[in-house]
Protein backbone atom coordinates (compact mmCIF):
# COMPACT_ATOMS: atom_id res chain seq x y z
CA UNK A 1 0.00 0.00 0.00
CA UNK A 2 1.22 3.48 -0.88
CA UNK A 3 0.70 6.01 1.89
CA UNK A 4 -0.93 9.39 1.29
CA UNK A 5 1.04 11.72 3.51
CA UNK A 6 -0.80 13.93 5.95
CA UNK A 7 0.21 16.96 7.98
CA UNK A 8 0.32 14.96 11.19
CA UNK A 9 3.01 14.53 13.82
CA UNK A 10 4.00 11.09 12.56
CA UNK A 11 4.64 12.25 9.01
CA UNK A 12 6.45 15.39 10.07
CA UNK A 13 8.65 13.57 12.56
CA UNK A 14 9.51 10.67 10.26
CA UNK A 15 10.11 12.88 7.23
CA UNK A 16 12.50 15.18 9.09
CA UNK A 17 14.35 12.21 10.51
CA UNK A 18 14.68 10.49 7.17
CA UNK A 19 15.94 13.63 5.46
CA UNK A 20 18.99 13.35 7.71
CA UNK A 21 19.50 9.72 6.75
CA UNK A 22 22.13 8.53 4.32
CA UNK A 23 21.05 7.23 0.94
CA UNK A 24 21.91 3.67 2.01
CA UNK A 25 19.69 4.05 5.07
CA UNK A 26 16.87 5.25 2.83
CA UNK A 27 17.30 2.22 0.60
CA UNK A 28 16.97 0.05 3.71
CA UNK A 29 13.73 1.78 4.69
CA UNK A 30 12.20 0.70 1.37
CA UNK A 31 12.08 -2.80 2.86
CA UNK A 32 10.42 -1.69 6.11
CA UNK A 33 7.34 -3.61 7.25
CA UNK A 34 5.44 -0.32 7.78
CA UNK A 35 4.03 0.94 4.47
CA UNK A 36 4.18 4.53 5.78
CA UNK A 37 7.94 4.27 6.31
CA UNK A 38 8.42 2.73 2.86
CA UNK A 39 6.42 5.47 1.18
CA UNK A 40 8.16 8.36 2.92
CA UNK A 41 11.57 6.88 2.11
CA UNK A 42 10.50 6.48 -1.52
CA UNK A 43 9.35 10.09 -1.76
CA UNK A 44 12.65 11.40 -0.42
CA UNK A 45 14.60 9.19 -2.83
CA UNK A 46 12.46 10.35 -5.75
CA UNK A 47 13.11 14.01 -4.96
CA UNK A 48 16.68 14.03 -3.64
CA UNK A 49 18.39 11.03 -5.20
CA UNK A 50 17.24 10.49 -8.82
CA UNK A 51 20.44 8.58 -9.59
CA UNK A 52 21.33 5.47 -11.53
CA UNK A 53 21.89 3.72 -8.22
CA UNK A 54 18.35 4.57 -7.06
CA UNK A 55 17.01 3.36 -10.39
CA UNK A 56 18.84 0.05 -9.99
CA UNK A 57 17.62 -0.36 -6.41
CA UNK A 58 14.05 0.09 -7.61
CA UNK A 59 14.72 -2.35 -10.44
CA UNK A 60 15.76 -4.93 -7.87
CA UNK A 61 12.61 -4.31 -5.86
CA UNK A 62 10.20 -4.90 -8.75
CA UNK A 63 11.81 -8.32 -9.27
CA UNK A 64 11.15 -9.31 -5.65
CA UNK A 65 8.93 -12.23 -4.69
CA UNK A 66 7.28 -9.96 -2.12
CA UNK A 67 4.37 -7.88 -3.40
CA UNK A 68 5.05 -4.95 -1.08
CA UNK A 69 8.58 -4.63 -2.49
CA UNK A 70 7.38 -4.81 -6.10
CA UNK A 71 4.83 -2.12 -5.27
CA UNK A 72 7.31 0.30 -3.70
CA UNK A 73 9.76 -0.35 -6.53
CA UNK A 74 7.12 0.58 -9.10
CA UNK A 75 6.27 3.66 -7.06
CA UNK A 76 9.90 4.84 -6.96
CA UNK A 77 10.28 4.31 -10.71
CA UNK A 78 7.11 6.24 -11.51
CA UNK A 79 8.29 9.48 -9.92
CA UNK A 80 12.08 9.22 -9.82
CA UNK A 81 13.48 12.63 -10.66
CA UNK A 82 10.18 14.43 -11.28
CA UNK A 83 9.81 16.47 -13.49
CA UNK A 84 12.95 15.63 -15.51
CA UNK A 85 12.37 11.86 -15.36
CA UNK A 86 15.93 10.82 -16.32
CA UNK A 87 15.05 7.12 -16.58
CA UNK A 88 11.60 7.32 -18.16
CA UNK A 89 12.38 5.47 -21.38
CA UNK A 90 14.03 2.58 -19.51
CA UNK A 91 11.20 2.48 -16.99
CA UNK A 92 8.20 2.08 -19.28
CA UNK A 93 8.99 -1.53 -20.30
CA UNK A 94 9.48 -2.47 -16.66
CA UNK A 95 6.11 -1.05 -15.65
CA UNK A 96 4.47 -2.70 -18.66
CA UNK A 97 5.60 -6.08 -17.33
CA UNK A 98 4.03 -5.29 -13.97
CA UNK A 99 0.66 -4.81 -15.67
CA UNK A 100 0.54 -8.62 -15.57
CA UNK A 101 1.08 -8.72 -11.79
CA UNK A 102 -1.61 -10.60 -9.86
CA UNK A 103 -1.31 -8.39 -6.76
CA UNK A 104 -3.83 -5.54 -6.87
CA UNK A 105 -1.63 -3.02 -5.04
CA UNK A 106 1.28 -3.70 -7.39
CA UNK A 107 -1.02 -3.42 -10.39
CA UNK A 108 -2.61 -0.14 -9.28
CA UNK A 109 0.76 1.42 -8.47
CA UNK A 110 2.23 0.31 -11.80
CA UNK A 111 -0.70 1.81 -13.73
CA UNK A 112 -0.46 5.05 -11.74
CA UNK A 113 3.30 5.19 -12.30
CA UNK A 114 2.83 4.89 -16.05
CA UNK A 115 0.37 7.77 -15.89
CA UNK A 116 2.75 9.89 -13.86
CA UNK A 117 5.66 9.26 -16.22
CA UNK A 118 3.53 10.02 -19.27
CA UNK A 119 2.50 13.35 -17.78
CA UNK A 120 6.09 14.52 -18.16
CA UNK A 121 7.46 12.35 -20.96
CA UNK A 122 5.24 10.45 -23.38
CA UNK A 123 6.36 6.88 -24.15
CA UNK A 124 7.61 6.00 -27.63
CA UNK A 125 5.16 3.09 -27.78
CA UNK A 126 2.15 4.99 -26.44
CA UNK A 127 -0.37 2.96 -28.47
CA UNK A 128 0.99 -0.35 -27.18
CA UNK A 129 0.81 0.79 -23.57
CA UNK A 130 -2.65 2.25 -24.14
CA UNK A 131 -3.88 -1.09 -25.50
CA UNK A 132 -2.66 -2.90 -22.40
CA UNK A 133 -4.32 -0.34 -20.12
CA UNK A 134 -7.58 -0.46 -22.07
CA UNK A 135 -7.74 -4.22 -21.48
CA UNK A 136 -7.61 -3.48 -17.75
CA UNK A 137 -10.56 -1.07 -17.96
CA UNK A 138 -12.85 -4.06 -17.39
CA UNK A 139 -10.94 -5.27 -14.34
CA UNK A 140 -13.13 -6.37 -11.43
CA UNK A 141 -11.27 -4.08 -9.02
CA UNK A 142 -12.52 -0.48 -8.95
CA UNK A 143 -9.13 0.97 -7.97
CA UNK A 144 -7.61 -0.62 -11.07
CA UNK A 145 -10.30 0.91 -13.29
CA UNK A 146 -9.85 4.34 -11.67
CA UNK A 147 -6.10 4.18 -12.20
CA UNK A 148 -6.59 3.16 -15.82
CA UNK A 149 -8.75 6.23 -16.47
CA UNK A 150 -6.12 8.62 -15.15
CA UNK A 151 -3.22 6.86 -16.85
CA UNK A 152 -4.99 6.90 -20.22
CA UNK A 153 -5.52 10.65 -19.89
CA UNK A 154 -1.75 11.10 -19.69
CA UNK A 155 -1.01 9.22 -22.93
CA UNK A 156 -1.32 10.49 -26.49
CA UNK A 157 -5.08 10.57 -26.95
CA UNK A 158 -6.70 8.24 -29.48
CA UNK A 159 -10.28 7.29 -30.33
CA UNK A 160 -9.85 4.09 -28.33
CA UNK A 161 -8.74 6.02 -25.27
CA UNK A 162 -11.65 8.44 -25.52
CA UNK A 163 -14.11 5.58 -25.97
CA UNK A 164 -12.70 3.75 -22.95
CA UNK A 165 -12.97 6.81 -20.74
CA UNK A 166 -16.58 7.26 -21.85
CA UNK A 167 -17.30 3.71 -20.75
CA UNK A 168 -15.63 4.35 -17.39
CA UNK A 169 -17.73 7.48 -16.94
CA UNK A 170 -20.73 5.11 -16.89
CA UNK A 171 -19.14 2.70 -14.41
CA UNK A 172 -21.17 1.36 -11.48
CA UNK A 173 -18.58 2.57 -8.98
CA UNK A 174 -18.88 6.27 -8.08
CA UNK A 175 -15.13 6.73 -7.58
CA UNK A 176 -14.39 5.26 -10.99
CA UNK A 177 -16.91 7.66 -12.50
CA UNK A 178 -15.32 10.63 -10.74
CA UNK A 179 -11.80 9.71 -11.87
CA UNK A 180 -13.02 9.09 -15.42
CA UNK A 181 -14.61 12.54 -15.47
CA UNK A 182 -11.35 14.08 -14.28
CA UNK A 183 -9.53 12.16 -17.00
CA UNK A 184 -11.93 13.54 -19.60
CA UNK A 185 -11.36 17.06 -18.28
CA UNK A 186 -7.60 16.58 -18.69
CA UNK A 187 -8.08 15.47 -22.29
CA UNK A 188 -10.45 18.37 -22.99
CA UNK A 189 -7.94 20.83 -21.59
CA UNK A 190 -5.06 19.45 -23.65
CA UNK A 191 -6.80 18.65 -26.92
CA UNK A 192 -9.99 20.70 -26.85
CA UNK A 193 -13.57 19.68 -26.22
CA UNK A 194 -14.31 19.28 -29.93
CA UNK A 195 -12.54 15.90 -30.03
CA UNK A 196 -15.31 14.37 -27.94
CA UNK A 197 -17.64 14.42 -30.89
CA UNK A 198 -15.06 13.88 -33.61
Amino acid sequence: MIYNLEEGLFDTFVWKGMELSSINELYTYLHDSDYRIRTIAAKIIQAKYPTKDSYEKALGLIKSNQANEREIGAYVLGQLGTPIMPFALETYPLLEELLEDEDIEVLVTSISSIGHLATYQKPENSNTIASKLIKLANHKNADVRSSVAMALASLQTTDEIRDTIKVLEADQDIEVIEWAKIAQEIIDEEYGTEIRNS
